[in-house]
């Protein structure tokens, strides 16, 4: 009895595991190379550079209107992630009203 249940459970985990690596193999073929992975990354990490080389240009008055405008922004969206828990609102309209209150609150261009 002992060998049958070993069988059969070395069968079961034998049959899962080829399950689990067959669409692993598959994804395999569609995965991006490690070049184009390599790019996107330094792609990344230059706009990363560039928005921290834009707030250290900054003048003063200009960090602090920035800082306000985050401030504010945390507020509505967690005001707004309040509502949704409540069940007043889903999420999608949630989306809405935070993509609303981001073009209207949007600062001038200088």
């Amino acid at each position: 009895m002992r060998t049958s249940l070993k069988v059969v459970v070395f069968g079961a985990a034998l049959a899962l595991s080829a399950a689990i690596a067959s669409p692993a193999a598959a994804q395999r073929g569609t995965r991006a190379s490690d070049a184009d992975r390599t790019a996107r990354r330094e792609a990344m990490k230059e706009r990363r550079d560039a928005a921290i080389q834009k707030r250290e240009n900054m003048t003063p008055e200009q960090k602090a209107a920035f800082k306000a405008q985050a401030t504010a922004y945390r507020e509505k969206r967690t005001a707004l992630m309040a509502d949704v828990k409540a069940g007043k609102i889903d999420r999608k309209t949630a989306a809405e009203q935070l993509k609303a209150w981001r073009e209207s609150n949007r600062p001038a261009k200088p």
